[in-house]
């Protein structure tokens, strides 16, 4: 039974009324609907057949132009009986739903400055440009720590290792999300970045014991629902301690909180007290697909917890599997109708049902003006000056300066798609201040003249800038590549030498004998600009490292 009246919906008598007058009238098509979030696009015959022929919950964007993400959800909440609820990636910004958006900073980026000013002012941020576009959720604050360095998803996606930390940047994160209308989501319950696997490949294992994960994870968790998260993103991940605790089923070992009813129910709902919504994490990915054939999945989710599930393989197929689990009572009504009672309520929380009257539910185009304004450019653009980390400047190289270093080879180690504009991006800033900038070919093979003499009459200093971005579905692992040896730092101990890392904040774990190493934690062109001017002495360095970049290796920081 839910609690209407109860945190986190805290809704009225008439809300409630609408809530169980909603769910009394809808049909089994209907209600299986309602438990789904599909991916919308801008083209109505899709729509049409995919979304609102499913009678869906609710929806997710890719990015988009901001005009097309808005025309395309007018046509949705214009055509359907029930609110739709739009969900969004955002944890960067507005850009996460629309080209025209903000990319405000990095987790990581955010906590690197000191302040959590920075935390509310992204979470405020996103959510202004979110509700513009008519987004009515979140799926963050991202709650994840970095536990193992090696991890691969993590990485610069989190507020650090320290759970109070974690919890105080999280919170002013959500706070500001909430204050300016949207719902929160808070992931990934119950705690990735203890691991180095990644859930797109597989089952993510959190290996803490009960009294380990209770002063980390569960203080976070705890503190986020108390604070009124509407809602929690499981990820595709097994917590042994827990769930060997409340005799779940552990006969393979390891069980993804997705399908776990010890983790969602016993431990979530009931230790942790969470009467909110339960949205699954992506169930098309591999740390869910591959632990249980898709037609047990399906119902498995609903009853171990999960009110709404993030993507289908197809739609038609998983509605099957639903009413064929209730016919073999594997799945039950009265869960069903509890799923689908909280998505209603969070609608109703929203006063989705008042708007959709009333015919506002998606704001007017001039709402748009608010993405990407001059304000919260500025705003990302401070949270990028005081984020920038000098972690070694053991040669005392910097600031740099045309006398001594006038001569730079540039060497970009990024994907190919982003390589011309970063160095593009470098070499201007750079030659504005008098230096000369020679780009080197990833591709290049080590030269046939290749003495130090000839490196050193060439070249003042080498500049090496890196972006090894984590949660990719290429890689295993974030470790460097050097695409050829003739790019490695070979004369390092002969030719002054600068890295700067744009993502991975442990790379000095394969750069032991670089000097002068700096963190700046996320790839936009305003944290180029603000890392450059460090470099170049035009600002100070101010940040803090909130990870040990050193990765426990006291040998890294000389």
């Amino acid at each position: 039974m839910v609690d209407l009246k109860a945190k986190p919906f805290y809704l009225d008598e008439r809300a409630v009324q609408w809530v169980e007058t909603t769910l009394n009238n809808m049909s089994l098509d209907e209600k299986l609907g309602q438990v789904f979030i599909q991916l919308a696009q801008p083209d109505k015959d899709y729509l049409d057949e995919k979304i609102l022929g499913k009678h869906v919950g609710g929806i997710l964007f890719r990015q988009n132009e901001a005009k097309v993400v808005q025309e395309t959800l007018r046509y949705i909440q214009k055509s359907s009986k029930i609110p739709v609820l739009f969900c969004g990636n955002l944890e960067e910004g507005g850009i996460g739903l629309a080209k025209e958006g903000t990319y405000f900073s990095k987790q990581m980026e955010t906590i690197a400055t000191g302040n959590t000013d920075f935390a509310y002012q992204n979470g405020r941020v996103l959510a202004r440009e979110a509700s513009a576009l008519g987004c009515h959720m979140s799926f963050g604050p991202v709650v994840d720590m970095t536990i193992d360095w090696r991890s691969a998803i993590t990485s610069t996606n989190t507020y650090g290792a320290d759970a109070d930390q974690v919890l105080k940047y999280a919170s002013a994160n959500m706070q500001g999300q909430m204050d300016n209308g949207l719902v929160t989501a808070v992931k990934h319950f119950p705690g990735e970045g203890a691991d180095d696997h990644d859930q797109h490949y597989n089952c993510e294992i959190n290996e803490m014991s009960i009294a380990e994960w209770n002063n980390v994870f569960g203080k976070v968790f705890q503190g986020l629902i108390d604070q009124g998260t509407m809602s929690i993103m499981p990820g595709h991940i097994a917590l042994p301690s827990y769930q060997k605790y409340y005799a779940d089923d552990m006969s393979r070992q390891v069980m993804p909180a997705t399908y776990s009813k010890a983790l969602l129910t016993n431990l979530l709902r009931e230790k942790l007290g969470f009467n909110g919504l339960i949205v699954s994490d992506n169930t098309c990915i591999a740390g869910a697909s591959n632990y249980l054939p898709r037609y047990q999945a399906v119902p498995q989710m609903l009853m171990a917890g999960i009110d709404l599930i993030l993507y289908s393989f197809d739609m038609d197929e998983d509605l099957d599997y639903l009413k064929a689990a209730l016919q073999d009572g594997r799945l039950t009504m009265e869960r069903l109708n509890e799923a689908v009672t909280r998505n209603l309520a969070v609608k109703a929380s929203l006063g989705l049902h008042d708007k959709q009257k009333e015919g506002t539910l998606v704001p007017d185009e001039a709402a748009l003006d608010v993405l990407g304004c001059v304000e919260h450019r500025d705003l990302a653009r401070r949270c990028a000056s005081d984020a920038v980390t000098l972690v070694k400047n053991g040669q005392n190289l910097l600031p740099l300066n045309t006398k001594e270093h006038q001569k730079i080879l540039l060497t970009v180690i990024s994907d190919p798609w982003e390589r011309e504009h970063i160095e593009t991006l470098v070499k201007k800033q750079l030659e504005e201040a008098g230096f000369t900038v020679t780009v080197s070919n990833p591709n290049d093979s080590i030269p046939k003249d290749n003495s130090v003499r000839t490196w050193q009459k060439k070249y003042d200093l080498f500049l090496y800038i890196s972006h090894q971005e984590s949660a990719r579905k290429d890689k295993l692992s974030l470790r460097i590549n050097w695409h050829q040896a003739g790019n490695l730092p070979r004369f390092s101990a002969d030719i002054s030498t600068v890295h700067i890392s744009f993502g991975n904040p442990f790379e000095l774990y394969d750069l032991p004998n670089i000097k002068t190493y700096i963190n700046a934690y996320c790839l936009t062109d305003i944290v180029v600009e603000e890392t450059l001017k460090k470099v170049l002495g035009q600002s100070d360095f101010k940040g803090i490292s909130p990870v040990d970049p050193f990765c426990g290796k006291d040998y890294l920081r000389y």
